[in-house]
């Protein structure tokens, strides 16, 4: 890691710094200011009080659902970096450590404030030990998963593309555009409503889903897993390449989009960014290629 990079210092970085209890507090804070607001709301209407300046009606969902997003992605950011750290520490001796943080002491500044060398040492020594961690990690998968897969007598793996969705508190904004109009006309039941699309909201923003392509010489595997790095299911779907009717690659401005198409599927991988991509690109025309022969150009 250059020095330069120990520089950036976003809001996500300070808040990973944070112990996960202080996270979870402050969480728990967002969602009590939400409850507040939703039981006032509620006892006003109740006892008949003027309704409030249309200006602030329409605004309220919209700052309430504000309170409970960033209250679900604190106590969510801080379970994961929980149980992160508790993986770490499995992974990452303290030797390791103490030679990290030898290392990242003497590319910081000597003309830095102490403050901000504090928080700069703590970010690279964090940054660094993840990046050991995750190449520990991915070492130790790969060997388990040589061992699943019961590769053939000659085969490899060459390449190896992740692609995942996590759920989103992003959306939580958008769900008052379409309980404003329920609130505005019927009032309690639209309340009820936007209670219960809360709960729905905070089940499914937790999900994770992902899917790993692995690239051999031979085939090419699709493995479904969800929930994390450690939880991938034994079953795979293997793809015959003589199978394969039609390739196509796309490059956009979020990365490359391949397709392969078969005779009654699609499979589509969008998003592939790094060499990693390009690398299994390459693999599956090959394989292609080999399986179908010189003739028979696919495009």
């Amino acid at each position: 890691m250059k020095g330069k990079n120990l520089r950036r210092v976003g809001l996500k970085d300070r808040l990973s710094l944070m112990p996960p209890k202080k996270l979870k507090l402050l969480g728990i804070l967002f969602f009590v200011i939400a409850a507040l607001m939703f039981l006032i709301g509620l006892a006003g209407f109740w006892f008949g009080l003027p309704s409030p300046p249309l200006m602030l009606a329409l605004a309220l969902p919209f700052i309430l659902m504000g309170f409970v997003a960033a209250g679900m992605w604190l106590i969510l950011f801080a379970s994961a970096r929980s149980s992160f750290e508790k993986r770490i520490s499995k992974y990452v001796t303290s030797e390791e450590l103490a030679k990290i943080e030898e290392e990242v002491e003497k590319e910081l500044s000597p003309d830095l404030k102490e403050e901000e060398k504090k928080l700069l040492k703590q970010l690279g020594v964090k940054r660094r030990v993840e990046a050991l961690y995750n190449a520990k990690v991915e070492a130790e998968f790969l060997e388990a998963l040589k061992k699943r897969l019961r590769f053939k007598a000659g085969e490899e793996i060459l390449s190896m593309v992740s692609k995942q969705w996590s759920g989103s508190t992003l959306f939580l904004f958008s769900l008052p555009l379409l309980l404003i109009a329920v609130i505005v006309l019927s009032g309690y039941f639209g309340w009820i409503l936007l209670l219960v699309l809360l709960f729905m909201a905070l089940y499914f923003s937790s999900s994770n889903y992902s899917v790993l392509y692995i690239a051999t010489n031979r085939r090419l595997i699709k493995r479904v897993y969800s929930s994390s790095l450690f939880k991938r299911s034994e079953t795979g779907e293997e793809l015959r390449w003589s199978a394969v009717k039609q390739f196509k690659v796309s490059k956009g401005r979020r990365g490359f989009k391949a397709q392969v198409k078969g005779e009654d599927e699609i499979i589509t991988l969008d998003r592939l960014k790094g060499e990693d991509a390009e690398k299994l690109i390459k693999v599956i025309e090959e394989q292609i290629s080999l399986a179908k022969g010189s003739s028979g150009k696919l495009s």
